[in-house]
C-alpha cells in the first residue's frame, strides 16, 4: 500500500509519534493507544483531534512530513502544519 501522506513527530523522551492515512502508529505502545483510542472519540477514520494536537504541541516536534504540496490553493487557505501543531518554526 502507498502512503498518501505522513507526519511524524519526535516526543520530548525520544519516541516517534507518526500520522498518516493508516491511521497513527509509535514506537511507544502506551502512546499509540491513547492516540488511536482519542481518535476514535471522535471518527470512525483515524483523526487529528483537537486534544491531539493540544498534547502534539506540548509535547512534540515535527521531524516530517511526506505529502503531495499544494499548488494552486490561495494563500489564505494555505496550511502550516508546524504552526498549528506549535513546534514553533
Amino acid at each position: 500500500m502507498t502512503t498518501i501522506f505522513l507526519f511524524r513527530w519526535r516526543h520530548k523522551d525520544g519516541s516517534i509519534i507518526e500520522f498518516s492515512e493508516q491511521g497513527w502508529n509509535s514506537d511507544d505502545p502506551k502512546k499509540r493507544r491513547w492516540l488511536t483510542r482519542t481518535s476514535g472519540l471522535c471518527s470512525s477514520s483515524p483523526a487529528l483531534t483537537p486534544r491531539i494536537k493540544i498534547w502534539l504541541k506540548n509535547n512534540c516536534r515535527l521531524i516530517e512530513f511526506t505529502g503531495p504540496e499544494i499548488v494552486a490553493a490561495p494563500s489564505s487557505q494555505k496550511f502550516d502544519w508546524q504552526v498549528e501543531i506549535g513546534t514553533g518554526k
